[in-house]
């Protein structure tokens, strides 16, 4: 599963590196580390070459489902066959229901996709018939770093378990004392406070191969001291 992740993220990154180079290139200082450099580039630029521009696209695209029936399934697993599709967030299903696809789909997928989760506390709660855990908002509210540690841990080893290797997890979302509406999605009020979780929380996903993506970036306020 490892080798197939690191494959997968490879190829991400070669597809977008070809639609980059669509455009003009700017001249930059900016140097990035190389992600998976043991990667055999080769026989990702032989994919490449097969593969049409429809399943290039594909790889960038994302699909969202319950599968509450048997035509979801069916849609699906043809866009996996077809190459389609690169990744997959399946919520709001039964545990059985979930695995039994996530078997399937490595066997007719030429191309493993990623399987995404959103969930910032626990994946119990993608789930349908699992017991729910309290939202990031009361999470937080748990004044215990080892208790905090415990639960990210606790995230990182549900996400092998189940073969989730992309999450969006991490989020800059912010309440603040003016607004009208409270987001239970947030885990502190403080942006500080907030970008220290996100970065442990993306450190520990990353460590065991899991793609991470912020869910939000943009909430903070004109003035705030980062």
């Amino acid at each position: 599963m490892l080798r197939s992740t690191m494959f997968r993220l490879s190829l991400m990154l070669a597809i977008l590196w070809a639609l980059a180079s669509c455009f003009q290139r700017i001249d930059t200082q900016i140097h990035f580390e190389t992600p998976f450099p043991n990667i055999n580039t080769a026989q990702i630029d032989d994919l490449m070459l097969d593969m049409t521009i429809e399943q290039k696209i594909g790889q960038l695209i994302i699909g969202k489902s319950s599968i509450h029936y048997d035509w979801d399934d069916k849609i699906l697993s043809q866009h996996l066959t077809d190459g389609k599709i690169g990744g997959l967030l399946l919520e709001n299903l039964e545990l059985e229901k979930y695995l039994d696809f996530y078997s399937n789909s490595r066997n007719i997928s030429g191309i493993q996709p990623f399987f995404v989760t959103n969930q910032k506390v626990a994946l119990h709660n993608q789930f349908s018939d699992l017991p729910k855990f309290p939202t990031p908002s009361t999470v937080s509210t748990v004044d215990s770093s080892e208790i905090q540690k415990t639960l990210t841990d606790h995230y990182v080893k549900q996400c092998k378990g189940l073969g989730i290797n992309m999450s969006f997890s991490p989020s800059l979302f912010a309440n603040y004392s003016d607004q009208n509406d409270y987001n239970f999605n947030c885990f502190e009020s403080d942006p500080i406070e907030s970008m220290g979780r996100s970065i442990r929380h993306l450190q520990a996903l990353k460590e065991q191969r899991v793609l991470t993506i912020g869910d939000a970036f943009s909430d903070f306020k004109e003035g705030d001291n980062l």
